[in-house]
């Protein structure tokens, strides 16, 4: 299901808050994924650079002023919903003596729905899901079942993950090439990320904002690869983005089929998104940054470059800007309305 979804509004259903049993607070805010959505857990695991954005230039045209381990110059899409929705900003699980009061980010650069995606040197997302359980226990030992339920059930779900898996598991991964068609590897997938839902849900949670992964084929790493040489999308990793999407969607279909109290919208990733509406938006069409020896658009480029008026941040994120601009425009659009929950 496609539609805008005004996530302030979602956030802001009153629950009774952690800190008395007589204040109000906004629903709380869970996230789960990959680079996309990383606020820094990266930083405090072993992995290698490429994995980490705790470094010059991440971060360096945003009102932090420094790397924080986010993925791009400033803030991440999640950071610009949680400011509409007048919550802090949710901190990294991993952040030493962090308050999840209002929620935690277990999101984890490099991750994908496998196992065996950048397997060792991230926080897959099976892992997530236990860091998810270890925050439930939290809250069930400082409010007792009843109201830590009560939170579990009001709190917004957002998962941001897939694109590695095709990325790193299939697209540059000669063996599973060889071993699965495109459809099998995306059924494999979908089948993980299928059974992921059916775990939180299990565990309570009912209100689900599922990201799209992005035009893969489109993305300035893939544009620089593409074997027709035309500065144009890859097809074959577009393809795969596609279909993978659609999947996802008839699978969230079915979920809220089944369980009626389940409900989903999915909206399309800022990253890759380098349409002629970003361009007329003021964003420059910046899709072929220098590459590096591992394919970050990090190392070797110009830190002048990267200022706030292009799309993208690197070869494979979204700039401040973009991610300001994605959110503001569904902020906007929906005005004040919930469109599908």
């Amino acid at each position: 299901m496609y539609c805008f979804l005004r996530l302030t509004l979602l956030l802001s259903v009153t629950i009774v808050s952690v800190g008395s049993p007589t204040e109000k607070s906004p629903a709380a805010f869970f996230i789960f994924g990959d680079s996309v959505v990383d606020v820094g857990n990266n930083n405090y695991i072993e992995t290698i650079p490429e994995f980490k954005a705790n470094y010059a230039p991440y971060g360096r045209n945003s009102f932090f002023n420094r790397p924080t381990g986010r993925f791009n110059d400033g803030r991440l899409m999640v950071d610009f919903i949680a400011e509409y929705a007048k919550l802090p900003l949710i901190p990294p699980f991993m952040q030493p003596s962090a308050q999840f009061t209002n929620g935690a980010n277990f999101a984890s650069g490099g991750a994908g729905v496998l196992p065996d995606t950048s397997q060792g040197l991230v926080i897959n997302f099976q892992a997530q899901l236990k860091q998810f359980e270890e925050v439930s226990g939290m809250f069930i030992k400082e409010l007792g079942e009843e109201r830590a339920r009560a939170i579990i059930e009001d709190a917004v779900y957002f998962i941001s993950i897939g694109s590695n898996d095709y990325i790193i598991g299939y697209l540059s991964h000669e063996k599973n090439r060889e071993a699965y068609t495109p459809e099998e590897f995306i059924g494999m997938v979908i089948g993980n990320f299928t059974q992921s839902i059916q775990e939180l849900y299990e565990k309570g949670a009912r209100k689900f904002y599922i990201l799209s992964i992005a035009d893969l084929g489109c993305l300035p790493a893939f544009r620089a690869i593409n074997p027709k040489a035309d500065g144009g999308c890859f097809k074959d990793a577009s393809a795969l983005a596609l279909a993978h999407n659609q999947a996802l969607s008839a699978v969230l279909t079915s979920f809220e089929y089944i369980h009626k109290d389940f409900k989903s919208t999915t909206t399309n990733s800022p990253v890759g998104n380098f349409s002629t509406e970003n361009v007329m938006n003021g964003f420059s069409a910046d899709t072929s940054p220098p590459l590096s020896e591992n394919g970050s658009g990090i190392k070797g480029k110009d830190t002048t470059e990267m200022h706030s008026s292009h799309s993208n941040n690197d070869a494979a994120h979204s700039s401040d800007n973009l991610n300001e601009f994605s959110d503001s425009f569904v902020h906007w659009v929906t005005n004040g309305e919930t469109l599908c929950f």
